[in-house]
């Protein structure tokens, strides 16, 4: 095939999908290598250091393929980053294991001392409702000492959670105690 190559960040996947693409759009498509004219994805067999690419037959206007794949790309390209923020976005739901006190969510995980692991999981298991200071005093800390230790632990929490999890899933409610969201 004599012509043009156009080469594609993305790899063959995005090779493909513009292929499809131009057909619909009316473009000669090629259906082997040897043919004159058309565009053939060209992503098998390719010599190191070379991209997947489509070669471009001498007899299609590469000027107006090389135009409609700028804009296809970057049409895919913002596609792709919404998808990408759109998943971000989404909550992570955390895994706990109690043997080894870690806590997984999204390929990352945190381990965590045992009183770290316990006030996670309270909060964790009251999910959405706050639970007072001093019920996790009570439940987590001998007599004697102060309620604020539950405030040193859940910035404690924090610091190892926000990694795994993100941001501000261990909430203060004043007046009351904390409460952990998704």
């Amino acid at each position: 095939m004599r012509g043009a190559k156009l080469y594609m960040e993305g790899g063959a996947e995005l090779v493909y999908e513009l292929r499809a693409l131009l057909e619909l759009e009316g473009y000669p498509i090629a259906a082997t290598y040897e043919e004159a004219d058309g565009i053939l994805c060209h992503t098998h067999s390719i010599p190191d250091g070379e991209k997947p690419c489509l070669a471009v037959g001498e007899d299609v206007d590469y000027a107006s393929v090389l135009a409609f794949a700028e804009n296809l790309s970057a049409a895919l390209w913002e596609e792709r980053q919404a998808q990408a923020e759109q998943s971000a976005n989404r909550p992570l739901r955390p895994t706990l294991n109690a043997v080894r006190r870690t806590v997984r969510a999204g390929g990352r995980s945190a381990t965590l001392t045992e009183r770290e692991f316990a006030l996670f999981a309270r909060l964790y298991e009251a999910k959405g409702t706050p639970v007072a200071r001093e019920e996790l005093h009570r439940a987590l800390w001998p007599e004697g000492t102060s309620v604020k230790e539950v405030d040193v632990y859940v910035c404690y929490l924090r610091e190892k959670l926000t990694p795994v999890l993100g941001p501000a899933h261990i909430r203060a409610v004043r007046g009351v105690g904390y409460k952990y969201e998704e």
